[in-house]
């Protein structure tokens, strides 16, 4: 199941970014990004109620069916982007140094969100019932964070793709989410930083799919998505036990906090070098 879902992202990054690149890549990004919180919310609301009145394997196969029914609607309707494939004898199964370069900034930072994103999902509900929170308070707040970055993801999306503000929509983005990392860990209005962590979180995240268009010609794009992606699941694997790892050492989930607050800040400047290194590669020799 891990296999097939790496190669699924990979995949259907790499066909969005064919279709869309160049025009409404953010949008179409932001959105296809939202599928994975809908489809947990979705699965969260039904599915505990089939295996109560059907059992657990009748869960397992209705999410098999979805799943199926998903592929065939794709094997109905979509149709291959004149891009998909082009080029790909003559380019080669190496990316340039460079384009590589770029490619691993941009994935470095979406595997910083993503980590950052487990530390608040997995450390703040620990750290507000250290607080006085119930589990059932703590749990529903964390929800709550998490439901509102679904929302912001598509917010964020709309206006780059409206008005551009990439830049801006990344510093709000990185800096706004720090700041709620520490408004919890030095003992602030815990609704006031969850909720603001979940405004501002997801504004970025379109922007931050879209940055491998950037970089990767068309015939690149598979083994630029795979690299982009591998990028990920460092961030997403590795990050949130580095910050157990420091709550452990520290006593508390503060320093967790603290951690997060960190990877949140550092997207900015990872985001800036990126910019940078995609002007120098178009300016004129």
């Amino acid at each position: 199941a891990g296999i097939g879902a790496v190669l699924l992202n990979v995949l259907m990054a790499k066909m969005i970014t064919d279709w869309f690149a160049g025009r409404e890549i953010v949008l179409a990004m932001g959105i296809f990004v939202n599928s994975f919180p809908i489809g947990i919310g979705l699965a969260v609301m039904l599915l505990g109620g089939v295996a109560a009145q059907l059992g657990w394997p009748a869960a397992l196969y209705a999410s098999a069916g979805f799943a199926l029914a998903a592929l065939v609607l794709l094997l109905l309707v979509y149709r291959r982007h004149p891009n998909d494939g082009a080029g790909a004898a003559a380019g080669g199964p190496a990316l340039p140094r460079q384009v590589a370069l770029l490619v691993s900034l941009a994935g470095a930072i979406w595997g910083i969100f993503n980590g950052a994103l487990s530390i608040l999902i997995g450390f703040a509900p620990t750290f507000l019932g250290a607080a006085g929170l119930s589990p059932a308070q703590a749990g529903a707040l964390a929800g709550i964070a998490t439901r509102l970055c679904a929302a912001s993801i598509q917010t964020g999306a709309i206006i780059a793709q409206r008005w551009g503000h990439h830049g801006t929509l990344m510093a709000a983005g990185a800096l706004g989410w720090a700041a709620c990392f520490a408004g919890l860990a030095l003992g602030g209005p815990p609704w006031v930083a969850m909720i603001g962590a979940g405004l501002v979180s997801g504004l970025p995240v379109g922007v931050i799919l879209a940055l491998p268009s950037l970089a990767l010609r068309p015939e690149q794009r598979a083994i630029g998505m795979g690299l982009f992606y591998l990028w990920l699941y460092i961030g997403h694997s590795l990050l949130p036990p580095l910050a157990g790892w420091l709550q452990d050492h520290a006593g508390g989930p503060v320093a967790a906090l603290w951690f997060g607050a960190l990877l949140s800040a550092t997207m900015l400047p990872l985001y800036l070098l990126f910019r940078l290194g995609v002007a120098r590669r178009a300016a004129p020799a």
